[in-house]
């Protein structure tokens, strides 16, 4: 796949919520002037539809690569190739938050829910909502950026974001997110810190 930049995101495809929301993100896209890939990484019932659902639209299928269900070390590698990764979980999901850790680890900017187990691990965030149209382009020292989970325009807004921060913008808010991770697992690294370990890599 050939270098643009890319939205990441792992899913076990389960809840139409999410699925819808991630559906609706990729169709707003293509109608723009942005052209960012996606990449889907992951297997599950509700993967079909959803692919179906895009298939139908050549635009928005040029803006979509899908993995399947790949190995944790092909996890890794696709989630490198990724400048940014999408945690859009809903209200009706088990919010345990190892895929956040796991987006975390790899030190790139995080969209993610602004459910309340999530709002502890991002904090401080970029809170971001379908109503702004401007949002300055600068991070200090936000781990991430926060959205409310029914807003998808938020979420095309947070994504355009991320879009439009400077590299070194974008790696100063993963550095952010992979020093607040450490920090919650005591200082440990994220890859031996018990049942992460199958879902997360070491980064120091």
């Amino acid at each position: 796949m050939k270098h643009k930049f890319t939205f990441g995101f792992i899913g076990a495809f389960a809840s139409l919520p999410e699925i819808e929301l991630l559906e609706k993100l990729i169709i707003s896209f293509a109608k723009g002037k942005e052209s960012p890939h996606f990449l889907i990484i992951g297997d599950g019932l509700l993967l079909q539809g959803l692919k179906e659902n895009l298939q139908k639209s050549d635009s928005c299928k040029n803006l979509v690569t899908f993995t399947g269900k790949v190995l944790e070390k092909q996890r890794t590698e696709y989630l490198a190739k990724c400048d940014t990764y999408l945690c859009p979980t809903q209200p009706d999901q088990d919010i345990l938050p190892i895929r956040l850790f796991e987006y975390m680890s790899m030190a790139k900017p995080i969209i993610a829910s602004s459910l309340e187990h999530f709002t502890k691990i991002i904090n401080p965030a970029v809170n971001i909502t379908g109503e702004q149209t401007l949002v300055p382009l600068v991070v200090n020292d936000e781990a991430g950026v926060l959205i409310d989970p029914l807003d998808v325009q938020g979420f095309f807004n947070a994504c355009r974001f991320c879009f439009y921060l400077s590299p070194e913008m974008r790696q100063k808010m993963g550095n952010n997110a992979h020093q607040k991770a450490l920090k919650i697992i005591d200082g440990k690294s994220i890859q031996a810190h018990g049942p992460l370990s199958k879902h997360a890599v070491n980064h120091d």
